[in-house]
Order: C-alpha cells, then sequence, then structure tokens
C-alpha cells in the first residue's frame, strides 16, 4: 500500500535524522556512518535530493563516509582508487579468502 510505505518512510526519516542530530562525539564512526547510510536509502525512496545532499555534506564534514555530496554508495571504502580492477593482493579480505581456499572447498563438499 503506498501510503503505508510513505508513511514507514516518514517514521524511518525522523527517526534516523533524530539519531543524528542527538549524535555527540562518543558515537561511533561505523554507527555515524551506518546512519548517514540508511538516511540516504529513505531520502532517496523519498526523491528529497537536496535533503540528500545536505546529509551527504554533514556526513563528509565529520571525516566518516563518502568524499563527494552526489557520490553516496551504500558501500564505501575510504581512499580506494577508482578504477574497474583491484589486485586481490591489496585487499586483505581477498587474500584470505584466498588462502583459505582448500578449507572452504573442504566445507562445501
Amino acid at each position: 500500500n503506498r501510503c503505508n510505505r510513505h508513511d514507514a518512510l516518514q517514521r524511518a526519516r525522523g527517526y534516523l535524522i533524530s539519531r543524528l542530530e542527538n549524535a555527540g562525539k562518543e558515537v561511533a564512526d561505523d554507527e555515524i556512518a551506518w546512519l548517514h547510510t540508511w538516511l540516504n536509502r529513505v531520502l532517496d525512496a523519498q526523491n528529497d535530493w537536496v535533503a540528500c545532499r545536505s546529509w551527504a555534506e554533514k556526513c563528509i564534514a565529520r571525516g566518516v563516509l563518502w568524499e563527494h555530496p552526489y557520490q553516496r554508495p551504500g558501500h564505501f571504502v575510504p581512499g580506494l582508487k577508482s578504477q574497474p580492477w583491484h589486485c586481490a593482493s591489496h585487499f586483505e579480505l581477498c587474500w584470505r579468502l584466498e588462502s583459505s581456499y582448500e578449507s572452504i572447498k573442504a566445507e562445501l563438499l
């Protein structure tokens, strides 16, 4: 139902904005990033681009997430160069998975 979706988005928006406005320096950066990511999704669903950019600018100013208010991906790795391919050996997760191939395969089979 369209009305229920609208109401749910409004409630989510209010909750997330309240959490962000009341978040002091004691709130961990990963929680702030999570709140901003979800607020961005809600504002995007509401087609409120001005609010998306405004909140993104606040997030960027805090140094928590993103680098440009027009580019707000749901997953962000600070400092990761924009290029089509990356060397797997530069990422701990990748080389740990690759080095565990045999045990992962054994668990699957």
